[in-house]
């Protein structure tokens, strides 16, 4: 190991140096403490997980406050139905369950209305009309889309159609 005023003076010198040696020493550390760190990588998994779980647990509370309800195994009809892969842009990976007609914009928190749609999209979706931020993406596909009004009985081109034409 180089002493700490030569380290010092090429640190100076040359910062990618450096940047390298230092790599090099957290490559090492994690090598050598191979257990601690995948103990440090499985909490950290485990407190994401958690924060999906509640943020996921608050919407079904507000949901049901609405008087509405998702019985147990809905994602899995809903999944059953449309295919193991996201409506909006066909990834296969993070799947979740989305309204295509938000509940905010007077969409129904029932089957007719569900979605399997990817993290991504989900979120990107937030509460915007289905219709004009799925035109808006590169990923749009006609098909699909005819797809999705298929799947939920016609209901978005009705509700999303009168939101897009009055705004």
């Amino acid at each position: 190991m180089p002493s700490k005023s030569y380290i010092e003076r090429r640190k100076q010198e040359d910062p990618e140096w450096y940047r390298q040696l230092n790599r090099e020493k957290r490559r090492r550390n994690r090598r050598n403490n191979l257990e601690h760190y995948r103990a440090k990588d499985r909490a950290r998994e485990q407190r994401r997980c958690r924060g999906a779980y509640y943020s996921d647990k608050r919407r079904r509370r507000r949901a049901q406050a609405a008087g509405a309800s998702i019985a147990a195994g809905t994602f899995e009809q809903v999944v059953a139905r449309d295919g193991c892969c996201c409506a909006y842009c066909g990834d296969t990976e993070k799947l979740s369950l989305d309204h295509v007609v938000a509940l905010a914009d007077g969409g129904q928190h029932a089957m007719s209305n569900f979605a399997v749609a990817c993290l991504s999209c989900n979120s990107s979706k937030q509460q915007h009309p289905v219709e004009a931020w799925y035109r808006a993406q590169p990923f749009f596909s006609q098909q699909r889309w005819e797809r999705i009004c298929q799947r939920i009985d016609q209901q978005c081109t009705v509700v999303q159609m009168e939101l897009f034409n009055a705004a």
